[in-house]
């Protein structure tokens, strides 16, 4: 193996030898190469990221039960000033009790209030092929801080074009992807950071129990994942 590598080699060395005109070469190439790496931002959810609502001891068999909002913190850290948002994406598309849009987030039952205001809804997972439930999730807006600063949660609906201030900070929508962001407090534009800390905000809900199997433990299973888009 090694004596075929040397023989090509010296093969190739001849070769360009041979070839070589008599006169002068009056050029040459300078060849610019790198690599550009964007800015590394590394998001950490405590817990690994797992929201248990528990054991869940009685359902009503005539109204949806709303449970507890139940709190995980997040972190983002960057190794230099970047502008980040968050987009969640919906790993249990088709199992939301209520009406799904094109993001699989969607409109809860209207006696359903998420946060007090009826926010958008991710499923929470089937079981023996009946829908168990919706789950909607936020950034506190009192516990936010960038670079130890209090800040303010933003949204965009177009992928970074506008922002909104959001004061209730959610972060699901129906219709198009939502981008989450945060701007220094009283302006609506993103803020490069290098530290970002809240806490993240999960509400949930379960179907009726005459709509679930009631002969078996049904698991709560909803997944979104949050991804980072610089920006």
């Amino acid at each position: 193996m090694i004596k075929h590598v040397k023989s090509a080699a010296s093969a190739a060395i001849v070769l360009m030898a041979s070839s070589t005109p008599l006169w002068a070469v009056d050029s040459v190439d300078l060849k610019v190469t790198g690599t550009i790496m964007p800015t590394a931002c590394t998001p950490t959810l405590s817990r690994n990221g797992s929201v248990d609502f528990g054991q869940i001891k009685s359902l009503s068999s005539t109204n949806y039960t709303l449970l507890p909002e139940i709190t995980t913190a997040i972190t983002i850290n960057c190794d230099a000033p970047a502008k980040v948002a968050i987009k969640p994406t919906n790993g249990r598309p088709g199992t939301l009790v209520g009406t799904e849009g094109v993001t699989g987030y969607g409109e809860t039952p209207s006696e359903i209030k998420l946060f007090g205001v009826g926010a958008f809804a991710g499923g929470l997972g089937t079981a023996s092929e009946k829908l168990i439930g919706g789950y909607s999730m936020r950034i506190q807006q009192a516990s936010l801080l960038v670079d130890g600063a209090p800040a303010s949660v933003i949204t965009s609906r177009d992928k970074g074009t506008t922002w909104m201030a959001d004061s209730l900070g959610l972060m699901l929508y129906h219709s198009a992807d939502l981008y989450t962001s945060w701007a220094s407090v009283g302006n609506q534009l993103p803020v490069a950071f290098r530290t970002m800390s809240a806490t993240l905000g999960v509400e949930a809900y379960v179907n009726k129990s005459s709509e679930l199997d009631m002969t078996q433990p049904i698991s709560l299973d909803g997944l979104s994942t949050l991804e980072m888009v610089y920006l």
